[in-house]
């Protein structure tokens, strides 16, 4: 009689172990993607309109939020920016630490402009050499803009801008 030849035996605790492990390399994969999408593009909250063109803005509430910013993104997009709330209001400082694209800040105070600083460049050095670009005064909230808008949109020290939620 012949002898019929049976299936390999998988060894079950190795079959477990590789099953972990792609789980555990396919979520080191997709997590950083899910928070691109999460924290990196949110959808714009509010907007302002000048000399007939309108921004959308993103807006930074929270800590995290603020402390993310624009961080990490290539650009913004055309006619779009993000809105930093200043509350209590206060002088304010900011860096570009880990911004990859140069901006414009806008520092406004009771819907006026208060100082604007243009075209700040991306900082690619350590965090701690990174410039720090003051409000010059109390302020209650920042609208960062691609480096060039501001002086496109005739933004000024003075210049009026008020901001609305979006429907």
């Amino acid at each position: 009689m012949a002898r019929q030849n049976s299936p390999p035996r998988i060894d079950k605790k190795l079959l477990i172990a590789c099953s972990i492990l792609a789980l555990g390399i396919g979520w080191l994969i997709l997590m950083p993607l899910g928070q691109w999408s999460d924290t990196r593009d949110p959808s714009p909250t509010h907007y302002f309109e000048i000399n007939g063109k309108q921004i959308l803005l993103e807006t930074a509430v929270t800590d995290q939020e603020k402390n993310q910013g624009l961080k990490g993104r290539n650009s913004l997009p055309v006619n779009r920016g993000m809105l930093f709330t200043v509350s209590p209001e206060q002088e304010v400082q900011l860096w570009m630490a880990g911004v990859r694209f140069p901006l414009d800040m806008v520092f406004l105070h009771n819907e006026k402009v208060s100082a604007v600083v243009s075209d700040v460049p991306p900082c690619t050095t350590s965090p701690s050499d990174c410039p720090i670009y003051d409000s010059g005064g109390i302020v209650d909230s920042v609208i960062e803009l691609a480096a060039g808008t501001a002086e496109s949109l005739s933004l000024a020290e003075g210049s009026t801008i008020q901001i609305f939620e979006l429907d």
